[in-house]
């Protein structure tokens, strides 16, 4: 079970940014409310999705702790719109991942821990 905190926050802004100071935010404020013995629940990870749009920096961003471990999202989650033709050949007429779509999507996150 998570909870998302917020989903593709840059589709509704134009340059992309200036909501992610808020959703920061919201997470710390979700975080320490369920910290709160009065909250009587456990703590849930909260989750933040963004599309495909080729970028690990949003993710790095919500990811860190910046003030503190709690306004940090605990997973980074991908909408992946890309599709998958029924066959990606390399030199060879192999299929291959790498001229895949994924491909790319693959390298921005290999060393992301989240």
């Amino acid at each position: 079970l998570m909870f998302t905190v917020a989903n593709e926050m840059t589709v509704a802004d134009s340059k992309g940014w200036a909501a992610f100071p808020c959703v920061k935010a919201l997470t710390r404020d979700i975080h320490r409310y369920q910290a709160d013995g009065r909250a009587s629940m456990r703590r849930v990870p909260l989750l933040y999705t963004d599309a495909d749009t080729g970028s690990s920096l949003v993710a790095r961003y919500l990811t860190c702790e910046l003030e503190n471990e709690d306004d940090a999202v605990d997973a980074f989650g991908l909408n992946v719109y890309s599709y998958c033709d029924e066959q990606y050949l390399d030199s060879k007429g192999k299929d291959n991942f790498r001229y895949s779509p994924y491909w790319t999507i693959h390298k921005q996150f290999k060393h992301f821990s989240k």
